[in-house]
């Protein structure tokens, strides 16, 4: 089955040459058979651009923005690498704001304008100083009417809340969402939750209709790609959905002109 990882993460240490930590993710993706990563941080875009050249045929930087910080030097990085970025992320929770502030417009007008997809972070956090009430899923149902032509994820399927995540996929065509960060980290309890979450994905996408707005996404390293994989093998759905969400519905996002 061929694998694109639509959220990952890497980070190096500032002003480091060591490529090790690039490396390392390479060497994921040829264990678990992925072909691609979108690869995220939370860090400069610049950062980013220096961890997806350690291998540019395979990893692909996404931009962060924010809204109540730098953003136009945010925005400048994505702009004077044109065709290097293949999203842009925001990160509300982590930082006060709600996506439907005026403050997130120019980012909104930014992307529709250059073509990229926006992803929020949605849920819970890996923090305990995140602010959820910034993060509920319901909050980028009025950026997806606002903006019907901006193409939109849903990060984390906006976990706890996948239902009401569901719902926004389904009634606005240009919402996705992606599984990154589902499985977290273990408790005595973890093979119920997996089996909990296995059924209410599966649930969410019987909501919608099919899988054909689900992003496979592993969240690594904050969550095990191993895990990541095994929990799209546990959804009750055929294997046609299946190849929708590990590899199709990504390469369609990010790596096809818009309308083939």
């Amino acid at each position: 089955m061929r694998i694109i990882d639509a959220h990952s993460h890497c980070w190096i240490r500032p002003g480091s040459a060591d490529a090790s930590p690039a490396r390392e993710l390479v060497e994921e993706m040829d264990r678990f058979g992925i072909e691609k990563s979108l690869v995220l941080s939370t860090r400069t875009n610049l950062e980013t651009l220096k961890i997806s050249a350690f291998d540019p045929k395979r990893l692909f930087p996404v931009a962060s923005a924010h809204p109540a910080g730098n953003l136009d030097s945010d925005l400048r990085a994505v702009e004077e690498n044109a065709g290097k970025f293949k999203a842009i992320k925001l990160y509300p929770g982590y930082e006060p704001f709600y996506p439907s502030q005026p403050i997130c417009e120019p980012v909104y007008e930014f992307a529709e304008r250059v073509g990229l997809p926006v992803l929020f972070h949605s849920g819970d956090f890996a923090s305990p100083s995140g602010r959820l009430k910034y993060a509920h899923p319901l909050h980028v149902d009025e950026v997806a009417v606002q903006h019907p032509d901006l193409r939109i994820v849903i990060c984390h399927f906006g976990n706890p809340w996948i239902e009401d995540a569901a719902e926004i996929a389904s009634k606005n065509e240009n919402v996705f969402l992606d599984l990154s960060g589902l499985t977290g980290p273990p408790t005595k309890y973890s093979d119920r939750y997996f089996e909990h979450l296995a059924r209410q994905v599966s649930g969410a996408i019987y909501y919608i209709g099919d899988a054909g707005k689900v992003l496979f996404g592993s969240d690594r390293p904050t969550t095990r790609v191993e895990d990541a994989i095994r929990l799209v093998e546990k959804l009750d759905v055929d294997e046609a959905d299946r190849k929708l969400i590990f590899y199709e519905n990504a390469e369609n996002l990010f790596f096809k002109p818009r309308g083939e």
